[in-house]
């Protein structure tokens, strides 16, 4: 895992002083009865809270507790809106946080979003991607940074029209908020 960090780092440079990148992970952990996966933990450590080659936002847990008062509300909410789309779409999708196993929303990807399928052993966790039309797809092959890494590389096993790959023209560094 720490080779594709590694390589991402090199892809899309971090921001020199990130954003909501420290914090006390056992109280985010407590608070929310989970545990995160170290890749995600890394990740965040080294970029913070911004937004990844202009098109994906990812919210740190530090910014959150910070701005919402509680990681357990902002995760509910971003969980919800999952939810609520399923609902508006006719779909069932997933069990929701806090059930556990269930969707846990962690990022934006332009109008789609991204959860993990979550699990009692963090480092089981998945990537699930929620298309603007609805379509879910299981990427059980795909942590937090992998899921970056392919998304700018081209190797995520997506083949949808509205599955744009990030293109390298558009690899910047990342930007803090």
């Amino acid at each position: 895992m720490q080779d594709k960090l590694d390589r991402l780092i090199h892809l899309v440079p971090p921001p020199r002083h990130p954003n909501d990148n420290k914090g006390d992970w056992a109280q985010i952990e407590a608070e929310t009865n989970l545990k995160f996966p170290e890749d995600y933990k890394r990740f965040i450590g080294i970029y913070g809270t911004g937004t990844f080659c202009g098109i994906m936002e990812i919210d740190s847990p530090f910014c959150a507790a910070r701005v919402w008062g509680s990681i357990q509300e902002r995760y509910h909410k971003g969980t919800a809106l999952f939810k609520m789309l399923d609902e508006i779409g006719g779909l069932v999708s997933y069990p929701h946080y806090p059930t556990v196993p269930g969707l846990l929303a962690c990022a934006t990807f332009g109008s789609d979003l991204l959860g993990w399928y979550t699990d009692e052993n963090p480092e089981s966790w998945f990537m699930i991607y929620r298309s603007r039309t609805g379509e879910y797809f299981e990427l059980p092959e795909f942590g937090f940074v992998d899921f970056l890494f392919g998304a700018i590389t081209g190797e995520i096993p997506i083949d949808r029209p509205f599955f744009d790959p990030i293109r390298q023209e558009d690899y910047r560094p990342y930007l803090p908020h």
